[in-house]
């Protein structure tokens, strides 16, 4: 699995139908947007193996200083505050360009046990405490975020 996880003022994440109308939209107002996609290795693994990562990082997320406190310095937790989490699904985040000219997906996840993985990561974090708002497991979706600081991670788990 990997995610991008980035500080963010606010984001919102529109959903959208086939014809194009506006079918969903979240929106956070401070501040944790997170991308998230599933890989061809962790779709091939045991779901009860997959869930026990999910909640050891959910559990190490909530301990980690990376956030600004009070003096601006990324020492803060997000236990520190509380803050409301939007999650967007996002294949591409396993793309390669080995070939140069046409991005390669071959490692991404397969699509159908993709979603249960997704699924299990936002109930871990609603189980947490966390305000969870997400877009729509492969849908069409415009995602809008102004970042902090800017502050961004890339975690594979």
């Amino acid at each position: 699995m990997k995610l991008i996880i980035q500080n963010v003022d606010s984001a919102s994440v529109e959903v959208f139908n086939d014809d194009g109308s506006q079918q969903k939209k979240e929106k956070i107002w401070k501040w944790v947007l997170i991308y998230f996609w599933v890989s061809k290795i962790t779709t091939s693994e045991d779901l009860t193996l997959t869930e026990q990562r999910i909640g050891k990082f959910v559990d190490k997320f909530q301990m980690m200083r990376w956030l600004k406190d009070h003096d601006w310095r990324l020492n803060a937790t997000i236990n520190d505050i509380k803050w409301e989490i939007l999650v967007v699904s996002n294949f591409t985040l396993y793309a390669s360009n080995k070939k140069w000219t046409k991005m390669d997906f071959s490692q991404s996840g397969d699509y159908k046990k993709a979603e249960i993985v997704y699924e299990m990561f936002l109930k871990k974090l609603k189980e947490s405490g966390f305000v969870v708002k997400s877009g729509e497991f492969g849908g069409m979706m415009k995602v809008e975020s102004i970042n902090d600081g800017p502050v961004n991670y890339v975690i594979e788990i």
